[in-house]
């Protein structure tokens, strides 16, 4: 988006100058100027907040995503986008560059057209291919003295380059009023000086400008090579299209083909009379000359305009993607057999469905029998065992599964559990299915889209082509005296450009700019939900780089619902047999309940003390004699105490 603003900004400003030179002509108002100068400065405004957004966006990614430094240096590889660059970056500082020749040999020594920040500073930085193309501007003379005065040729004509009439007769006078020279010989020198610069300077004018057409010839062979390559990839698209759809595709680039051979014989033919004014250039005919130069570099710059436009057209003909088609059932079988999470998914259900039959196992009726026995010696002989001296016993044991009340718990929760389960899965399994087939119909919505921003873009481009020869045209004549010698009235607006004429230059360029970034955003969207539905599937492989590798989803491994089914539903019968065991009948209506209240503070315990021996037995008869009436408070008798039969034996 910002290539593409660029490019729109740089667009503006050419034509703000040929605007400026139609204003000074007196063929549009300065209103109209003014429109494309507000829209000029609005564009600058624009591109420079995105170009503040991009590198906000860069440093946050640098410190959210790659945790490093904000500062720290990174080039951003735009081959990706590559495509979308309609007209390439050395078409585009060629363009600037005819202007800005024809802007300053134009104007020649008066004030040069007004300057601006030139947006194309970064784009070209960039590419140092492009900077070569960018031709020199026409040095301007030195401030000889003796050149400063205006050449007059034998006409008394004024200066070869940027004189109106008004100048030339103002020289004239001045040539009239000035007094005459001391020496004939002094003046001559002098106008043979002059006229020996101007010849100079229009000689490296035409050096110049057989250097721009050299690089013009160059950007048309680039061209061609772009309509080659949409021809080369038009065959699946023309397989794609309706009848007149196929017929107006046809007859269109047939037509690019021709506007592109028309403009290499334009270039053969600019080269030849180049070289026939270089050839022809004398001081006598220094003014036609001056004005065929003009002529030959509005021609080429008309030409590498027109070029340009035919190098878009070709570059938005040659974006194309390759659409996969796929079932969403084959797409959705590819998903079961790569997606881990639905691998870990099943097995989690299995282990579920295991755990069913690992605690049905606990329900299962138990049978022990235990027999023991033991022999003993008679005598005193530790080796004499005897029979009558032994003993064996048995025991049979029975464990019913009535009576497994935990056991038939856990069983029950285990069912609930893979029934709860199982439901999980099918609902993952639903949002998959719903996500692929949401993917693929955005896919073919892409594809379709990318058509019609195509056509879009088409459109957009014949506008602007259209509105710059508004620009070039003649303005109608005004209209001739009526027969009786009546004058007719005229128009203060006749003579002029339409009054729209600026508007629809504004409003094409806009359109361009923003068609061309909504087929970007159309193609960059595709491949994004490519990449996502390459996720869904379980497909998305990464190189050492972590770039995503692309690769035909047909080639992927499926499985079919028969290689991996689902895990079955719950018995009927293991449902019906939890139903088996009738829970407890319900209480009658009239039954009494009886409610015990909770008990308050346990009273206090006396614990008495344990015997002694007989040393001690008379002390301590002594205390207990002397304590006997000393009781706690909370002491009562066995009959007022309900919590007495709690008390502990070996307390009491």
């Amino acid at each position: 988006q910002i290539r593409n603003q660029e490019q729109n900004l740089a667009a503006q400003l050419r034509a703000l100058a040929q605007l400026d030179a139609n204003l000074e002509a007196g063929l549009v108002g300065v209103e109209q100027v003014d429109q494309l100068r507000q829209s000029v400065e609005t564009s600058r405004a624009t591109l420079l907040q995105a170009k503040t957004g991009l590198a906000n966006q860069i440093e946050t990614f640098k410190v959210n995503t790659l945790n490093i430094p904000s500062d720290t240096a990174m080039a951003l590889d735009e081959t990706f986008i590559k495509p979308f660059q309609f007209i390439s970056p050395e078409m585009q500082a060629l363009q600037n560059g005819i202007g800005d020749f024809l802007a300053t040999y134009s104007f020649g020594a008066e004030e040069p057209l007004k300057e601006v920040d030139d947006p194309r500073q970064d784009s070209i930085n960039d590419d140092p291919a492009a900077l070569e193309l960018v031709p020199p501007a026409v040095e301007k003379q030195p401030a000889d003295p003796l050149l400063l005065p205006a050449p007059i040729n034998q006409e008394g004509q004024g200066n070869v380059v940027g004189d109106t009439e008004k100048e030339v007769s103002i020289k004239k006078e001045q040539s009239v009023l000035q007094p005459p020279a001391d020496s004939k010989e002094e003046l001559k020198d002098t106008e043979r000086l002059l006229a020996e610069a101007d010849q100079s300077l229009i000689k490296a004018s035409l050096e110049k400008l057989d250097l721009l057409r050299d690089q013009v010839e160059l950007q048309a062979v680039d061209v061609l090579s772009d309509l080659q390559r949409v021809d080369a990839d038009a065959t699946y698209r023309i397989s794609r299209m309706r009848p007149t759809e196929k017929e107006t595709f046809t007859r269109e680039m047939r037509l690019l083909n021709d506007d592109l051979e028309r403009l290499l014989k334009q270039i053969e033919t600019n080269e030849k009379e180049i070289e026939a004014l270089g050839e022809a250039l004398v001081p006598e005919n220094l003014r036609e000359t001056a004005d065929a130069v003009v002529g030959l570099v509005s021609e080429i710059a008309s030409a590498v305009d027109e070029m340009s436009l035919i190098q878009a057209r070709a570059r938005v003909e040659a974006i194309a993607i390759e659409p996969e088609r796929i079932d969403p059932d084959i797409a959705f079988e590819i998903s079961r057999a790569n997606r881990l999470d639905w691998m870990n998914n099943r097995a989690a259900l299995v282990d579920q469905w295991r755990l069913i039959q690992f605690n049905a196992m606990s329900l299962l009726a138990g049978l022990d029998l235990e027999i023991d026995g033991n022999l003993r010696t008679t005598g005193n002989n530790p080796a004499r065992f005897r029979a009558p001296t032994g003993e064996m016993g048995g025991r049979l044991r029975f464990d019913a599964p009535l009576t497994r009340l935990i056991e038939r718990n856990n069983f029950r929760q285990a069912i609930l559990d893979y029934q709860q389960v199982r439901r999980q899965q099918i609902r993952y399994e639903d949002r998959i299915k719903l996500s692929i087939r949401q993917l693929l119909r955005q896919l073919e919505l892409d594809e379709r889209n990318l058509e019609t921003q195509r056509r879009a873009v088409i459109i957009a481009i014949r506008r602007v082509d259209q509105t710059r020869l508004s620009l070039s045209q003649p303005a109608p004549p005004p209209p001739p005296p009526s027969a009786d010698g009546s004058i007719p009235i005229v128009d203060i607006a006749a003579g002029q450009l339409a009054p729209t004429a600026t508007l629809n230059l504004i409003y094409a360029f806009n359109d361009l700019r923003s068609s061309q970034d909504a087929l970007t955003s159309i193609w960059v969207n595709y491949y994004a939900t490519r990449a996502s539905l390459a996720y869904q599937l379980g497909v998305m492989n990464l190189d050492e780089h972590g770039v995503w590798i692309d690769k035909p989803f047909t080639d992927c491994s499926r499985t079919s619902n028969e290689e991996m089914p689902l895990p079955p539903p719950v018995p009927q019968e293991w449902l019906d047999h939890l139903e088996e065991i009738d829970p407890p009948p319900p209480l009658p209506g009239d039954a009494e309940m009886k409610v015990h209240e909770a008990p308050g503070i346990l009273p206090s315990i006396i614990a008495r003390a344990m015997p002694l021996n007989s040393g001690e037995s008379e002390s301590e008869s002594n205390n207990q004699t002397k304590n006997k009436d000393v009781l706690p408070a909370s002491a009562e008798t066995k009959e007022d105490q309900p919590w007495a039969d709690l008390i502990p034996s070996f307390l009491k």
